[in-house]
């Protein structure tokens, strides 16, 4: 894993990257960042830590966590969760969908896994967990983000198909985008706290 000094000046790197002014520490914010309106910074709390979201004055318990490695990844996920990178051809999904509605959902599947692992997503019921995925109901779609341990977490619900499909690229795009920042830093892939980081993204 990385050690905390790396970690600092990568969330610095990812704030000033978003135009984001940082201190490592000011009073008891640690890794503050933020403009004029909103600051996003750890605290420490009990036996560990807690990311905050301040806006205007009013601040926000984002997330409890057991030290400062997770809270400065919690940081940096909030900064940046990967919606700006997501590639254009995700983003219209939706209008492709409309266009040729006949699209199969194993065609849709090899679109899609041309920018996201085909791991961090399914059209249907996955086989596996770490995956966001796409229920047929009714006529409608449901949006699931199951977890590890073969949970499954409600994203959205009662959608039409060209909307979820375009909603499920976006979320599923987060988990890989998360997953490959949490994976660079070298928090191991099955860390429970890291499992909570990605639930609160997810939601």
């Amino acid at each position: 894993m990385l050690s905390v000094e790396d970690m600092m000046q990568r969330v610095e790197r990812i704030a000033k990257l978003g135009n984001l002014w940082f201190r490592t520490q000011y009073d008891d914010e640690i890794a503050l960042a933020g403009d004029q309106e909103t600051q996003l910074f750890a605290r420490h709390a009990d036996s560990g830590f807690v990311a905050v979201e301040r806006n205007r004055g009013k601040e926000r318990e984002i997330l409890r966590l057991s030290d400062l490695e997770h809270a400065l990844l919690m940081i940096s996920v909030m900064i940046d969760d990967g919606f700006d990178s997501e590639p254009q051809e995700l983003r219209d999904m939706s209008r492709f969908i409309e266009a040729y509605p006949q699209v199969t959902d194993g065609e849709l599947a090899a679109l899609i896994s041309r920018f996201i692992d085909p791991r961090y997503f399914a059209l249907g019921m996955p086989d596996h967990g770490d995956c966001v995925w796409l229920k047929a109901r009714d006529g409608v779609h449901d949006i699931t983000y199951r977890d590890r341990q073969g949970h499954d977490h409600p994203i959205s619900n009662g959608y039409s198909r060209d909307t979820d499909v375009f909603v499920m690229g976006n979320y599923a795009w987060k988990l890989q985008y998360v997953r490959h920042r949490a994976n660079d830093w070298g928090f191991e892939a099955d860390d429970p706290q890291l499992e909570r980081i990605l639930k609160y993204t997810l939601q």
